[in-house]
């Protein structure tokens, strides 16, 4: 199996394991703990799906490397790929990559009701609700599916 199959797989599966986290672990446990650990499979999937689009540009030398980092891959596939499909979706890329960054940068984080709260260094509240991550997931699942697509149309060549 190519590497970028091994990662079109991963994205795939990291969408399920979002989904599972905020359809049956989240209301069994109730812990608003979780929808920051859903935010990070769902940025997690994205990264995958970009990835594996990326190495198969890379196998068929469209471009010699792409960059370590999300934010490094995520500029140039909106230069490479999306630049010929203009595609609205992709924005959520970068609402995901704030939502985990202001976690990461949170000096104070904190469930309140149905919410995890991350304030940052100056206070500014980031709320995470059950709802936004739902429809987080609903875009994402089809970006994965859209990716998955991109990356088939050549897997005749590689069995």
């Amino acid at each position: 199996m190519e590497k970028f199959q091994e990662l079109r797989e991963k994205a795939v599966r990291s969408v399920k394991v979002a989904d599972h986290m905020l359809t049956v672990s989240y209301p069994l446990l109730n812990d608003p703990k979780i929808l920051v650990a859903v935010a990070n499979n769902l940025l997690q999937a994205v990264d995958y799906g970009m990835m594996s689009v990326l190495e198969h540009e890379k196998l068929f030398k469209r471009i010699m490397t792409y960059p370590d980092t999300i934010q490094g891959r995520y500029a140039l596939f909106k230069q490479r790929v999306l630049k010929s499909n203009n595609d609205k979706k992709f924005v959520i890329v970068s609402e995901l990559l704030a939502i985990v960054d202001n976690h990461k940068a949170s000096l104070v984080e904190f469930p309140r009701q149905d919410k995890f709260v991350i304030a940052n260094d100056s206070y500014e509240l980031r709320t995470l609700t059950v709802k936004e991550l739902k429809d987080y997931l609903v875009k994402v699942r089809e970006i994965v599916e859209q990716l998955y697509e991109m990356t088939r149309k050549n897997d005749g060549i590689f069995r």
